[in-house]
């Protein structure tokens, strides 16, 4: 049992060695023999292992790496878009009437700059401290404006490869016509 112990402790400690030696060509490094304390260093040039160990170059290469590509996120774009509408609409409408429920000059004045996209309402919202609603008006536009950028920055996705496909193609020639079949996979 005791020399079954030792002949593995043996061999994983030679597939270690074994490893960094090959990790450490791997990576074009020169690996030098260690002198021993009591013995004086040679003059050996330091071994250089070759750039890729046996077992790497027995391996098949792997597939490409995938073509990426930038797309837009449409519904991202379009719930921005709508988002934004939904805050600004109202805000041009109540700009439009003109605060027709104001009774001072200040208040129609707040109402002449709401229209304005995203600062409008807290514009007006500075002006006359009696509209609770304006704020989150500013915030839903706020929201829509990220959605947005977001949606037209897009992400990155993988190009799929072309798909199979066929055809048929009318011919005609001085001899003879017909329809000439072709397909792609």
């Amino acid at each position: 049992m005791a020399s079954r112990f030792r002949r593995c402790a043996t061999a994983v400690a030679v597939w270690a060695a074994l490893i960094g030696i090959a990790t450490g060509s791997a990576r074009g490094q020169a690996v030098e023999p260690e002198a021993a304390p009591s013995e004086a260093p040679s003059d050996a040039p330091p071994v250089q292992l070759s750039d890729v160990s046996p077992a790497a170059r027995a391996l098949p290469p792997g597939p490409p790496p995938p073509v990426l590509v930038r797309r837009v996120r449409v519904g991202l774009l379009v719930g921005g878009a709508a988002i934004f509408l939904a805050g600004w609409l109202p805000a041009l409408i109540l700009g439009a009437h003109g605060g027709g429920g104001c009774d001072s000059q200040d208040c129609r004045d707040s109402f002449d700059v709401i229209g304005i996209p995203l600062v409008g309402p807290l514009l007006a919202n500075d002006k006359n401290s009696n509209f609770g609603l304006l704020l989150p008006l500013a915030l839903v536009q706020a929201g829509g404006i990220v959605m947005s950028v977001v949606g037209l920055v897009g992400r990155q996705v993988p190009v799929e490869p072309a798909k199979s496909s066929w055809r048929i193609t009318p011919t005609l020639s001085p001899g003879a016509a017909g329809l000439a079949f072709g397909a792609t996979f």
